[in-house]
């Protein structure tokens, strides 16, 4: 591949303009210390309850200026993503559209057969 004449007149233009970008963006998200912003986090009584305490901890150590604030689970719907009510939805989601990003954090299986203190 050889580059246009075009491509090469605009290549240092372009160059120092993605270079003014990356100075005015990363510092920030670099820089979880300053990060100042409350994030709203949906997840179960029992999915908070297990991840929510060390997810605090972890917040608290890195980026002490953010608040994590968890949200019932209640109806569950993917237009309080696309509205920004909230920013992470951590459950079971059913059909979500595109422009939603989906990440897998943990699967569990529950046995019918768990008997007290032996579990399958």
């Amino acid at each position: 591949m050889v580059p246009t004449p075009r491509a090469l007149e605009l290549h240092g233009r372009v160059r120092g303009l993605i270079e003014q970008v990356r100075t005015i963006l990363e510092p920030e998200a670099n820089n979880l210390a300053r990060l100042a912003r409350s994030f709203t986090i949906r997840a179960s009584d029992y999915m908070a309850g297990v991840f929510g305490v060390a997810l605090q901890v972890i917040a608290a150590r890195e980026a002490p200026q953010v608040t994590l604030r968890f949200a019932d689970q209640g109806k569950e719907d993917v237009s309080a993503l696309r509205e920004g009510r909230i920013d992470l939805d951590i459950g079971v989601l059913g059909d979500i559209g595109p422009e939603i990003r989906v990440q897998t954090l943990l699967r569990e299986r529950l046995s019918p057969f768990c008997v007290k203190d032996t579990c399958c």
